[in-house]
């Protein structure tokens, strides 16, 4: 499992530990550090550690599963994640622009924890008027809010990936 220390850290303050100690700590808690991998994400590189859990440790299978682990060997508490903490305060903004401008009043927005990837759903009983919410006051200033902790188009608007829809039920 290949696991970014960038979010690690979102969840767990590991800024001023050595990263020998830190995969000393995880293989002395039973977790493997295979391999450190460099990448390049959005021009900056970042560090992955690729590690290697047993089976009955599924609970670690995950960037919240690792970083409570990392957070106990290193004596600490975890964080909220800055996007939890970032999003609270324009909850009823955005429930405000959603339901004035689209009539849309289920939105949901999940978080994958192993790949640290949001999902967002909503149902608008008028999906036309959707097309208008990027033009919005409100929209522009929460993408420019945001813009430091997703990944963005030059417009700031979020980088957004089509999912094949499997199967439907009404």
């Amino acid at each position: 499992m290949q696991i970014s220390l960038k979010w690690i850290n979102e969840l767990v303050n590991i800024e001023t530990i050595d990263l020998e100690n830190l995969i000393e700590k995880l293989t002395l808690g039973g977790f493997e550090v295979e391999d450190v991998i460099t990448i390049e994400s959005n021009k900056k590189k970042q560090l992955l550690l690729d590690i290697s859990a047993t089976a009955n440790r599924s609970d670690s299978l995950s960037v919240q599963g690792i970083a409570s682990e990392i957070a106990i060997l290193l004596n600490q508490s975890t964080k909220i994640s800055e996007y939890s903490k970032k999003i609270i305060p324009w909850k009823e903004n955005i429930q405000s622009l959603l339901v004035t401008n689209s009539n849309t009043n289920d939105y949901s927005i999940f978080l994958d924890t192993t790949t640290n990837s949001l999902f967002g759903v909503m149902k608008a009983e008028d999906p036309a008027k959707l097309a208008d919410l990027p033009s919005t006051p409100i929209m522009q200033k929460w993408w420019k809010y945001m813009a430091d902790i997703m990944e963005t188009n030059a417009d700031n608007s979020p980088v957004q990936i089509s999912l094949k829809e499997v199967f439907y039920l009404p």
